[in-house]
C-alpha cells in the first residue's frame, strides 16, 4: 500500500496483522467487520517472541484455563523487540491444537516498562503485584475483556489502550484470568519455548483470584508470542 492509500480489511483489527506488515504513516483500512477505519500513524512491525514452530506447550502461561482464576507476567528485553521504540497496539499468542473455542470473560493485560539489564524475576517475593517492583514503571492496563481462544492458530488481543515503548528498556507484560470458572481440563495449553533463566512468572487457584501477597513461582517456560507495533487510530 503506497502512502495516504485506503484498501478493504474484512477481519476483525489486526486478526491478520501479518498482512499489514510494513504500512506507512497516512496509510489507512477499512475495517468491514467493525465498520472503522483506521489511520496509521507510523510503519507497523510485528516482533516474534520465541519460536512459532515449537511443539513444546504448557497450560500455565499467558493463562491457566484449567483453574478458576490465574494470572502470569513475563518479562521481554529490548532486543527482543523489532525496532527502536513506539507504540505497542496489540500480542498474539499461539494456541496448542488441543484448544477449541474456549471463551473467557475478565481478561486483563497489562505492559510496563522495565529498567535496563533487568531479564528475570528475583529469587525471593514472586508477588501477583508485579508494578510494586523497583525495577517496573509506566505500568498501564491495555485490554480488559473476553477473549476466545483457539488451537493452532494465532490469538489477537488488540489493546484498548496504547503502551508506548521507549525503545531501550525491556518491558514486562502481565496476564490476569479472573474468569472464576475453569475449564478443568490440562489439556488447554499455549505452544512455549524456554527463554531466559526465570523470566516469566505465574500462578493458579480454583478458590480466589491469587492476588498479593500470595507467592507466584519463577519459570523459563514462556509462551510463544507475536508484539505488534506501530500507531493505528481508529475511526
Amino acid at each position: 500500500l503506497g502512502t495516504n492509500s485506503l484498501t478493504t480489511y474484512g477481519n476483525r483489527t489486526f486478526s491478520q496483522i501479518e498482512n499489514l506488515t510494513g504500512m506507512k504513516m497516512g496509510d489507512s483500512v477499512y475495517n468491514t467487520t467493525d465498520n472503522e477505519i483506521m489511520h496509521f500513524t507510523g510503519t507497523l512491525a510485528v516482533s516474534t517472541v520465541g519460536n512459532p514452530s515449537s511443539t513444546s506447550d504448557s497450560n500455565l502461561l499467558p493463562t491457566n484455563m484449567e483453574d478458576d482464576y490465574s494470572w502470569s507476567a513475563m518479562i521481554l528485553e529490548p532486543a527482543e523487540l523489532a525496532g527502536s521504540g513506539g507504540t505497542i497496539t496489540g500480542i498474539q499468542f499461539l494456541g496448542g491444537n488441543s484448544v477449541s473455542s474456549v471463551v473467557r470473560t475478565n481478561q486483563k493485560v497489562y505492559i510496563g516498562h522495565v529498567s535496563s539489564g533487568t531479564s528475570s524475576f528475583p529469587s525471593v517475593g514472586v508477588f501477583e503485584n508485579v508494578e510494586t517492583y523497583s525495577f517496573v514503571s509506566d505500568f498501564t492496563q491495555v485490554f480488559d475483556g473476553t477473549i476466545t481462544w483457539n488451537g493452532g492458530v494465532w490469538n489477537t488481543v488488540s489493546f484498548q489502550t496504547d503502551f508506548n515503548w521507549n525503545g531501550t528498556d525491556g518491558i514486562i507484560i502481565k496476564f490476569e484470568d479472573r474468569d472464576g470458572s475453569g475449564t478443568g481440563t490440562s489439556n488447554d495449553v499455549f505452544f512455549t519455548y524456554s527463554s531466559k533463566t526465570n523470566a516469566c512468572a505465574y500462578n493458579s487457584s480454583n478458590t480466589t483470584y491469587p492476588a498479593a501477597p500470595t507467592n507466584g513461582v519463577r519459570t523459563s517456560i514462556r509462551p510463544v508470542m507475536r508484539i505488534f507495533q506501530g500507531g493505528a487510530n481508529n475511526s
